[in-house]
């Protein structure tokens, strides 16, 4: 009777656990007991070897109890329950937060917008950001917002200011101006206005080493958990997958637990041995 055995040469754990007969003489014959996931540097199939901080840090957050600001193009329909519900009179209606505090630009980047539209009417925003240099808002300093989803359910929109080539550049970031719609007639919730040093997706970390992209992490804080998947690495940031929730200061992020697949597993190719069991 012929059977094949395969036999993994430069397996790093190993027990030898008899012989086999081949054309050159008689070899080791092994059972792994352990593995190495070459990507992910850690010895076993848990890849929770390491872990990494992330922190969000919310350097501005207004939930709307009161009206603080100046208006143009917008009626404030009521201010309840920490909600402000406005129309857009035209096809640029404004919230004017030109000052609202002091915030260092190499730390927070992310305006976070949480809303939802009433009236179906579709709509983007944009913000124009002021500083040290432009206390003021100034056509420089636009940064445009993905369009908004108008089927009146909540949503969180972001802009990210670091793509902004100045955001860094002008000293301090002072706040900015809220156009928070782009056509007429909008009929808009909004719950929360914030300025943020993450966005559901980018996660600033203490230490990305080992992580790598398509690699799956979960994220806890010690209420909620979740497995996302990374989609970028920087030294200082892992990208991943929208989040679901969002989580407390100092959350963990820490690789998931994956089934090795062809190609990671040991170190060396396998061989096959074909041998006669008499």
């Amino acid at each position: 009777m012929l059977k094949d055995i395969e036999v993994w040469d430069g397996l790093r754990y190993r027990k030898v656990i008899g012989k086999v007969m081949t054309a050159n003489g008689l070899k080791d014959f092994y059972r792994p007991i352990d593995f190495q996931d070459d990507t992910a540097t850690q010895v076993g199939m848990s890849r929770f070897g390491t872990s990494a901080f992330f922190k969000k840090n919310v350097g501005f957050f207004d939930d709307f109890d009161t009206m603080r600001y100046g208006t143009y193009g917008s009626t404030i329909n009521s201010i309840a329950n920490d909600v402000i519900n406005l129309t857009s009179i035209n096809g640029d209606p404004m919230l004017y937060m030109e000052d609202i505090g002091r915030f260092d630009p190499n730390i927070y980047r992310f305006i976070e917008y949480r809303y939802r539209i009433l009236n179906g009417v579709s709509t983007g925003w944009e913000v124009f950001f002021t500083n040290d240099l432009y206390p003021f808002a100034h056509g420089e300093h636009h940064i445009g917002g993905s369009t908004l989803i108008a089927d009146g359910q909540w949503h969180t929109a972001y802009i990210d200011g670091w793509s902004h080539p100045t955001w860094k550049s002008n000293g301090n970031i002072r706040g900015f101006r809220f156009d928070w719609a782009t056509a007429p007639g909008v009929n808009i919730e909004i719950d929360h206005i914030k300025l943020t040093n993450y966005s559901d997706t980018v996660l600033p970390v203490s230490n990305s080493t080992g992580f790598h992209v398509g690699q799956e992490v979960t994220i806890a804080d010690g209420m909620n958990s979740e497995n996302v998947r990374i989609t970028g690495v920087s030294a200082s940031d892992i990208i991943v997958t929208p989040l679901s929730v969002e989580y407390q200061l100092n959350a963990i992020i820490a690789r998931s637990t994956s089934v090795i697949t062809s190609g990671k597993i040991g170190y060396l190719t396998r061989t096959t041995y074909t041998i006669t069991a008499n």
